[in-house]
């Protein structure tokens, strides 16, 4: 009954009652479109591709098509031939059934994005992309929007390809739309040579429906017109050095034609990172002002779609050997050997822009005197607000002026504020700071968009393609659980949106746990689609917190750190961050070596590292007091906007990476990120001598500093657990080493410090070894007869023969340590 009510014949039997093999022919209604024709449905219903199937009234114009065969749907009547229930091709929709209810999910597209085809009405505006006849693309959020192709939609909405970098093929493969890629065919049957584009030719003329043509097809389609076509092969890029290998030749990669729009033309970048694509197009004069551009034609795409007239002036924004990646990039592209002389100086010291250039003073004096305003949040979570003013930097030691450095001199109020807010024995606001120059604009961008509202930042528009630069936001509401029962879990909202950041095993193998992000929206209704990724463009990075110092021993002297860290074999400074002066940030335990609890309480001690950059969305900075703060976002302008999928259940892990400085740690750990080779072999016999060259700095410390480090092992031996063999042996070697060095400064007047009693200094390192000795094993009693005897320097040279190799006693020999 239910079935006769809607209009569609029950699964097994007819209406009235007879066998699956006796049934009864359809029910048809008169329609006012298409005579004797089913109708659709219920109002509101979406219907499948089966139901599509079921009720087509098989005389309209889309049904007496041929299926296409190559759509989801047909493809699957293919392999389920016996299948009770066929679903429709999908570019056979019935014109009879409302649009409404024909609506398919968009295959490769955020949810929410739906397509039909319908009767094909050509766009009544001239339009530089082909449109696939008769489909229709949607979305909820653009209700007055449709587009005729997918690559129109992805050119409306440029942030699909951060959602699915493969959308286009995707969804072209779903509803059948045959590319030129598939249209090729192999090799065993060489294609014909493709009729030449006339110049006159509009942009619809030209294929279409492929994000990037091989140089086979660039070949193919070239029109020998343009001025790109007429020019002659290059003879050094790698397609011409390649030409006779294939059976089908390849365009000359400087001789791309103009006729063919970008988006298809462009080429991976060899050499440059990972998404970097380039081409070539009709070279045009600038008509004023300075242009850095060594090849001309040459474009070159960052992975954020962000365009550069040079290699040059994206090697900025690139991580590594700079200019090994663009002599590799200009050896592919065969232009190498007439620039080989000007790579190193390029890419290392660009050159000066022209005054014409407004992008240029920003780097000058554009920036002095400009107000600025720091956010931050606190170790206990609590929001900072800092202002001040940009002043340029002094001059150091050997009369320069640091490069890309301001100093910030804060108000006096706005300091006195923050410093009455903070913990004891934590670091406190100077008077005056130095920041590099993406901090100093974010800071600037920052008081520009409180003070002018929705007038946005003036600034950000300057520098917003042109120079990097770090915006703190800070989130709304925050919610970190430190239970040490479990693992921490922290909440935020940030502009409505609810992010949630928990612990679990990590995606890299072997990596032990790492962090994972989710995010829902709290603006959301319970009927509406699902919503678009949340955004964060590039610039912005949310303050996750702080990542160290927790307490005031955290914040140590560089020597006394550097003596923790020799005591217990190296492993402390991977948990380390240098701090001001001659501080170092250290948040590991003083009698384990390992991360205190109160970090490990914290959510981002577990945030593990990648040696990809693409995947890379946390980094390192400091805020103004001087702690070590982790920022989500991307903050170079070619890494493009950072999302995160909204109430989707894939699960995205955040990854931070500490570049160059850290490759010592990654090695002495295992997992180093560089190839085998001269780099790495080096840092292998680096770390192989760290305890001799550990050796000899000490033996070279000031006053100020073995006083420190005699005090820290005088209250370090006295500490609970302080038991291990090899940690007692190694704290022997410091206090022998701080002994001889405090009896070499208390003879030498010329290096005495007035501030440092040496007597009292040279005291307590003999009360320190005198501490030690007891706990080492008996069998070394000549130190204990030494060290009764007073004999410093004999004492020394013992111990070191006693607890390093010969080879490294051999070194420490000839270095004239003794």
């Amino acid at each position: 009954d239910f079935y006769n009510h809607i209009g569609i014949i029950a699964r097994g039997k007819t209406k009235g009652g007879a066998s699956k093999k006796q049934r009864a022919p359809p029910r048809i209604i008169n329609s006012p479109l298409v005579s004797q024709k089913p109708k659709a449905v219920g109002t509101g219903i979406v219907l499948s591709p089966q139901d599509l199937y079921a009720n087509r009234c098989k005389q309209c114009e889309l049904c007496i098509k041929q299926d296409c065969g190559a759509c989801w749907s047909c493809r699957t009547n293919r392999k389920q031939p016996s299948c009770s229930r066929r679903a429709v091709c999908l570019q056979k929709m019935c014109l009879a059934i409302p649009d409404q209810q024909k609506e398919q999910p968009a295959k490769g597209l955020p949810p929410g994005f739906t397509f039909i085809f319908k009767r094909d009405k050509p766009s009544r505006h001239k339009t530089t992309r082909s449109y696939t006849a008769g489909l229709f693309i949607s979305h909820s959020s653009y209700s007055i929007k449709t587009f005729r192709s997918i690559e129109a939609a992805v050119d409306f909405i440029p942030r699909l390809r951060n959602f699915n970098p493969n959308v286009i093929a995707d969804f072209n493969r779903h509803i059948g739309v045959q590319t030129i890629s598939n249209a090729i065919p192999s090799r065993r049957k060489r294609s014909p040579k493709a009729a030449p584009v006339p110049l006159s030719a509009s942009a619809e003329e030209i294929p279409h429906g492929k994000a990037c043509m091989t140089l086979e097809d660039l070949y193919d389609t070239r029109c020998g017109i343009c001025e790109n076509c007429r020019k002659d092969d290059c003879g050094q890029c790698s397609s011409c050095m390649s030409t006779g290998s294939s059976s089908r030749r390849q365009v000359c990669i400087q001789k791309m034609c103009c006729r063919v729009p970008t988006d298809q033309k462009a080429q991976r970048a060899i050499g440059l990172p990972s998404g970097w694509r380039f081409y070539f197009a009709e070279h045009v004069e600038p008509n004023g002002g300075y242009v850095n551009e060594p090849v001309p034609g040459l474009f070159v795409i960052s992975k954020g779609g962000k365009k550069f007239r040079s290699v040059e002036a994206a090697a900025r924004y690139m991580v590594g050997d700079r200019s090994e990646a663009v002599r590799k990039f200009y050896t592919y592209v065969g232009v190498l050997d007439r620039l080989e002389q000007d790579i190193t100086q390029v890419v290392e010291r660009p050159k000066k822009k022209s005054r014409t250039d407004k992008s240029a003073l920003i780097t000058d004096y554009s920036l002095i005197g400009r107000g600025v305003c720091f956010a931050w949040t606190d170790v206990s979570g609590q929001t900072k607000l800092l202002y001040g003013h940009v002043s340029p930097c002094d001059v150091d030691e050997d009369g320069r002026v640091p490069v890309d450095n301001f100093k910030v001199i804060f108000g006096p109020q706005s300091r006195s504020d923050v410093n009455s807010t903070r913990r004891e024995g934590m670091p406190t606001v100077p008077e005056a700071r130095i920041f590099p120059l993406p901090i100093i604009l974010g800071g600037c961008i920052s008081l520009e968009q409180q003070i002018g509202g929705a007038c946005g930042s003036p600034l950000m528009g300057q520098v917003k393609n042109e120079y990097e630069f770090m915006n703190w936001v800070v989130p709304n509401w925050r919610k970190e659980s430190t239970s040490p029962q479990s693992l921490p879990r922290l909440t935020l909202i940030v502009r409505g949106y609810r992010l949630e950041l928990y612990v679990k095993q990590s995606t890299i193998p072997k990596a032990g746990y790492g962090v994972f992000v989710k995010c829902t929206s709290l603006m959301k209704r319970r009927d509406e689609p699902p919503m678009m990724p949340f955004e964060l463009k590039a610039g912005e990075l949310i303050d996750l917190g702080v990542y160290g110092p927790f307490r005031p021993s955290d914040v140590k002297r560089r020597a006394v750190f550097f003596a923790k860290n020799f005591i217990f074999s190296h492993k402390c400074e991977e948990w380390a961050f240098d701090g001001e002066m001659d501080n170092q940030i250290d948040i590991t335990d003083d009698v384990t070596g390992d991360i205190h609890d109160e970090a490990k309480a914290h959510i981002l001690a577990y945030v593990n590292e990648s040696s990809d950059l693409d995947r890379v969305c946390v980094r390192a900075e400091y805020d103004a007091e001087g702690n070590v703060h982790y920022l989500l976002g991307h903050s170079h302008q070619c890494q493009g906007s950072f999302f995160v999928p909204v109430e989707c259940d894939d699960e995205m892990e955040i990854f931070v990476n500490y570049l160059d400085s850290y490759e010592k740690v990654r090695v002495r750990k295992g997992y180093s990120f560089l190839p085998a080779g001269d780099k790495k072999d080096e840092l292998l016999e680096e770390i192989a001598n760290d305890d001799v060259e550990y050796v000899k700095e000490m033996n070279t410390s000031d006053a100020v500093d073995v006083e420190a480090c005699v005090h820290f092992l005088a209250e370090f031996v006295l500490k609970d657990g302080f038991d291990s063999g090899n940690i007692v042996e190694r704290t022997l070697i410091v206090a022998a080493v701080l002994q001889r060095r405090a009896k070499r400064l208390l003879a030498s007047r010329d290096e005495d410090d007035p501030k440092v009693n040496m007597k009292k200094v040279f005291e307590n390192s003999l009360n320190l070894v005198s501490l030690l000795l007891p706990k080492i094993h008996n069998e070394h009693g000549e130190l204990k007869r030494l060290h009764a005897e007073g004999n410093v320097d004999k004492f020394l040279v013992h111990t070191l023969r006693t607890y390093f190799s010969a080879h490294e006693f051999s070194k420490l020999s000839d270095m004239r340590i003794f």
